[in-house]
């Protein structure tokens, strides 16, 4: 793609565009659509990363000069767009954001209806997108087979029910985050429409991995606390993108299995099925020797299966991971091979939705000794935190009930104001939980 001036976004003085990709040159309105449609899907026909990512002028560059491309554009933008001034690539997205919540708006009646059914979702991780161009498969594979070419063998996933009314932002903090086994409140995340490659996240929170934003392709995301799961996916079969840390990038796909009636709907989350652990989080040291992500751990499975479990090798991988602080096996060992249970999945969500408003803000780690392990560990200071607005996923205009996590017919306790339940049983039963922070108005 030959440069020329920028259709749409301002240039702060002295940049000349020549290390951001050729896309953004392009106007958001009319150019860019028309080559996005064209020229960004992969070779499964799903759009990432907003449709930005120009391959032919990477391959262009070669690794050694994206990195140096990358490493100029962060001092070019840390230097010459100041007082106010957005640089170009989060001028050009907070456009196309600007297009996508308007027809999420026009969608929205025929989305609606689904708000109130349970949708059966499948949690895959995945090997991709991070190296999603290496994929190959013949012919035109179903959604099926395009997710066994890319997910991770040994394949780890989980199995999970949650109403279609529920937010983006809820899904992640109290299905995605404790079915998967990561740690609740420490990293960035963001999910995928794999239709026009839009990008939803909390763009306010202080995430420490954030940093890492403009590096994976996302430059700014869409707020997805007023987003529901029906409102990008609502068929079965359908797809979505989950990404789970920027600094890891663990990639996780979202499948539709299954779309219950509204007579058999509760809204209530649940775990029924799965394999596997979850990957230990903060990676670098564990992976030393292997690709991060979903690719990394799929590797580590790999090399761990060629060794006797409990023996010198294997046992010095597996305590690789308590020794370099893996985040989410900082109160439980980790062990790959363990047979996952469904249940213990089930109360970490419980937990999750029992426990006080989650904010965006990530949490901060203190060291903290763990019986049984010879060295200090990194722990985060709790599952949840006490949001007084109100505005966590559990709690604001699009939260889940405080004891089951639906998100239907939410009615607030009166005594704080704060705290939802979806009727007078959950709220009963979820008193327990609830009285120690219930604070009258």
């Amino acid at each position: 793609m030959s440069r020329h001036r920028p259709q749409f976004v301002t240039l702060a003085p002295g940049d000349s565009g020549s290390t951001i990709s050729p896309t953004f040159f392009l106007h958001p309105d009319t150019t860019f659509p028309a080559w996005r449609d064209k020229n960004a899907k992969d070779e499964f026909g799903n759009v990432w990363f907003w449709g930005t990512p120009d391959q032919e002028w990477e391959d262009e560059q070669g690794e050694d000069g994206q990195i140096q491309a990358m490493t100029q554009r962060m001092m070019c933008g840390n230097m010459m767009y100041r007082g106010g001034m957005e640089k170009p690539e989060v001028q050009f997205i907070n456009r196309l954001i600007e297009h996508k919540q308007a027809a999420l708006l026009a969608n929205t009646p025929q989305a609606k209806p689904f708000y109130s059914r349970d949708f059966v979702i499948d949690l895959d991780m995945i090997t991709y997108p991070t190296c999603y161009f290496e994929v190959k498969t013949p012919g035109s594979p179903t959604e099926q087979e395009r997710l066994a070419a890319v997910r991770t063998s040994p394949r780890v996933w989980r199995r999970l029910v949650v109403s279609g009314g529920i937010s983006l932002r809820a899904l992640h903090h109290m299905a995605l985050v404790p079915g998967m086994g990561f740690s609740s409140n420490c990293h960035a995340y963001y999910f995928t429409d794999l239709s026009d490659g839009s990008v939803f996240g909390p763009p306010e929170g202080s995430f420490l991995d954030l940093m890492h934003i403009s590096n994976r392709g996302v430059h700014k995301m869409a707020p997805d606390d007023q987003v529901c799961l029906a409102d990008i996916i609502s068929k079965e079969g359908a797809q979505m993108g989950w990404e789970y840390d920027f600094g890891d990038a663990f990639s996780h796909m979202i499948t539709i299995i299954e779309i219950k009636s509204k007579e058999e709907s509760t809204g209530k989350i649940q775990c029924i099925d799965g394999a596997k652990a979850g990957p230990p989080e903060d990676s670098a040291g564990y992976l030393d020797d292997f690709t991060r992500g979903g690719r990394g751990y799929e590797e580590f499975l790999q090399e761990l299966a060629k060794h006797r479990p409990g023996g010198r090798t294997w046992s010095k991988m597996v305590h690789k991971v308590h020794q370099e602080g893996a985040l989410n096996y900082t109160t439980k060992p980790y062990h790959p091979d363990d047979a996952f249970s469904p249940q213990a999945a089930q109360a970490d969500i419980m937990a999750a939705i029992r426990s006080p408003g989650k904010v965006p803000e990530a949490a901060q780690p203190t060291m903290a000794t763990i019986p049984g392990l010879p060295y200090p560990v990194r722990v985060f200071n709790g599952a949840g935190w006490n949001d007084p607005s109100g505005k966590g996923p559990d709690n604001g205009e699009k939260g889940v009930c405080g004891n089951c996590g639906c998100p239907n017919h939410l009615m607030t306790c009166a005594r704080c104001g704060v705290r939802k339940y979806c009727s007078r049983e959950c709220q009963k039963a979820g008193w327990r939980y609830h009285k120690g922070e219930c604070k009258e108005r």
